[in-house]
């Protein structure tokens, strides 16, 4: 590429950020001015849940969907900050877009994952077997593009961490866990068994989160 051409390019990238720069303080000053009752400057817990609850309803094209108590937390614990004016968490002006692309991220994730676990719950119990959980697995390896074999103990280890309700089987809300600590395992990469990698140690926590999409 020449000087010339790449001068030219170097102006048109710089064009579109300052159109796109433009563009997001445009989208944050009505949403501010619309959202932010509490006129703190950022977004607090019940603000930002309105705020989230239009991004899904727009994702989803649902009017009556609304973002879950779960995924609200883990923004305000992410991206929620205080001050010595104002002592509720918010989520301030400069950081809102990114907690509100890290939001989509998370969303697109949900769906996903609710789309693979109605595929995998072939009696449409609600809840997905042992076989059914190998299922899905499976096709979270494939799509992850893990070359991995779900191994048995594996499969055992994930449904007594995860299944909450103690029924054997695993719920769509008790999915995303499983589906974290299975991932967690193939990161942790254990020689034969994750019982090798547990034994003689303390249990870790039922409660284990999902992972945060990439």
């Amino acid at each position: 590429m020449g000087a010339a051409a790449a001068a030219a390019a170097a102006t048109a990238k710089r064009k579109r950020l300052e159109r796109q720069a433009a563009a997001d303080s445009s989208l944050l000053d009505e949403w501010f001015k619309t959202f932010d009752v509490s006129h703190t400057g950022a977004f607090e817990r019940s603000e930002m849940k309105v705020v989230l609850t239009q991004i899904k309803r727009e994702a989803l094209s649902d009017t009556t969907a609304e973002v879950t108590d779960k995924l609200l937390d883990k923004i305000m614990l992410k991206y929620g900050t205080t001050n010595v004016l104002r002592s509720e968490t918010g989520v301030e002006r400069a950081t809102v877009l990114v907690a509100v692309k890290k939001y989509k991220a998370w969303l697109k994730y949900e769906r996903n994952l609710a789309a693979l676990f109605e595929k995998a719950d072939s009696d449409k119990s609600g809840k997905l077997s042992r076989d059914q959980l190998l299922f899905l697995l499976k096709n979270v390896a494939i799509e992850r593009g893990l070359s991995v074999v779900v191994k048995g103990e594996d499969l055992d280890f994930v449904i007594e961490r995860c299944d909450l309700v103690g029924d054997g089987e695993i719920s769509l809300d008790e999915a995303g866990p499983a589906v974290a600590l299975w991932t967690q395992i193939q990161a942790d990469s254990p020689p034969a068994s994750i019982f090798s990698c547990c034994a003689g140690g303390k249990k870790k926590s039922a409660s284990v989160q999902p992972a945060d999409p990439k």
